[in-house]
């Protein structure tokens, strides 16, 4: 009886050490899971915030085209329109509420709306003479002074997003 005593204390130490090798490697897989969730969380969270940047660096851009669109229909094309600005040179809109109502002024330069840098370039275009469509390298010679490319671009951080849009002389 004594022998059999020993042998089920022996059976339970023994029972008790893979109880514990057991916890062991649950507490392990448990860590990795943890560890392998949290990374997925950190890599939404990343995705999240560069998707909300792109999102608002496209709407500035959208609202740089719309306030170029307002300037010029409130101005005369080749006096103060976009037709007199120097084509290459960077510019931004600037609302000038001394008048009612309210009109777009453009300044040369770049601003800067929280993280997020604006400006606005204007080229001059030419059209073919055989289809009338807009050529995609400038040509001096088949100039159309009524039409003007404009390339906003939105900077922030080390990224940059740019929207281009033709404007003509529709008056």
């Amino acid at each position: 009886m004594a022998m059999k005593n020993n042998l089920i204390k022996f059976k339970n130490s023994k029972e008790k050490g893979f109880i514990f090798i057991d916890a062991i490697i649950a507490i392990g897989i448990i860590s990795v899971a943890f560890v392998a969730l949290l990374g997925v969380g950190e890599a939404s969270i990343k995705l999240s915030t560069l998707l909300q940047k792109k999102t608002g660096s496209l709407m500035l851009a959208e609202e740089g085209i719309e306030v170029l669109r307002s300037f010029r229909d409130g101005t005369d094309w080749s006096e103060d329109g976009l037709g007199a600005l120097s084509t290459g040179s960077s510019y931004y809109a600037v609302l000038d509420t001394g008048y009612n109502p309210a009109t777009w002024t453009i300044v040369e330069g770049e601003e800067t709306t929280g993280i997020f840098t604006r400006k606005f370039v204007i080229d001059r275009v030419s059209r073919s003479l055989s289809t009338g469509g807009i050529e995609a390298i400038y040509n001096p010679s088949t100039d159309d002074d009524d039409t003007r490319k404009v390339t906003v671009t939105v900077e922030w951080e080390s990224n940059s997003i740019q929207l281009v849009t033709y404007f003509t002389n529709w008056r």
